[in-house]
């Protein structure tokens, strides 16, 4: 089995595959599609695994490689058939601002952004990391959601309830995955993995600074579908 777990970035990713790796036997840390191209049915089918995406739209990657002839139809189906989808998602504002102070620190050298770059146009820059050319930040989280977190394929997780730890978040997943835990007591610390993350503890070093100005609210406004958030209880 293939466990994909996919979030926009900076909504709890590596913390949903921390609570699974703690929780469930799976092959190694994480991996990403490309990894596991070449691997033989048989070597995907030993344990389960973990592969991580932040895509916006399901089997976008997988069907890119198909035409691009890296997998084949039928190898593609193989893994489409034996993946199960858990999405990770948080409130907008707090996903903007975490990844706004993780990319100035340069976590991911290749998304740095300047010091000196004003939160508000942080969140108007068009066609960033994932997002299309005529896309906004704000109107990328969006196109996330819609495509990940309505699909009822796709189990989806609050942050809040992947931090804490939920025990009814670790049955239904036990359920989803038809897994038996191997639930570590926090306070088992010689058995709980290493994390996976990067960048840990970014935003609480720089959350003193004023970030979500009148202008920054007003922009947010005119940009976010509450009707999105309604639905996800994050007004």
């Amino acid at each position: 089995m293939i466990i994909q777990v996919s979030s926009h970035r900076r909504s709890g990713t590596h913390a949903l595959i921390d609570l699974i790796r703690n929780n469930f036997s799976v092959q190694g840390d994480f991996f990403h599609l490309e990894d596991i191209l070449d691997w033989s049915l048989e070597r995907l089918n030993e344990l389960p695994l973990i592969v991580k995406t932040h895509e916006p739209e399901p089997e976008k990657k997988l069907n890119l490689f198909i035409k691009q002839g890296r997998v084949t139809e039928e190898k593609a189906q193989d893994i489409k058939d034996m993946t199960v989808d858990v999405h990770a998602y948080r409130h907008p504002k707090d996903v903007l601002k975490s990844l706004y102070y993780f990319n100035i620190k340069g976590h991911e050298p290749v998304y740095q952004i300047p010091e000196g770059m004003a939160f508000l146009e942080f969140m108007k820059q068009e066609g960033a990391q994932d997002a299309s050319p005529s896309e906004n930040r704000i109107q990328f989280w969006q196109r996330c959601i819609r495509s990940w977190v309505f699909n009822k394929s796709v189990v989806s997780v609050g942050y809040n309830a992947i931090v804490d730890g939920d025990e009814s978040l670790k049955e239904m997943l036990s359920q989803k995955f038809d897994l038996i835990s191997i639930f570590h007591s926090r306070l088992d610390d010689k058995r709980i993995k290493r994390s996976t993350a990067i960048g840990r503890g970014t935003t609480k070093s720089m959350e003193g600074s004023v970030l979500w100005s009148e202008a920054c609210e007003s922009f947010y406004q005119k940009e976010i579908d509450m009707s999105l958030l309604r639905k996800l209880n994050l007004e």
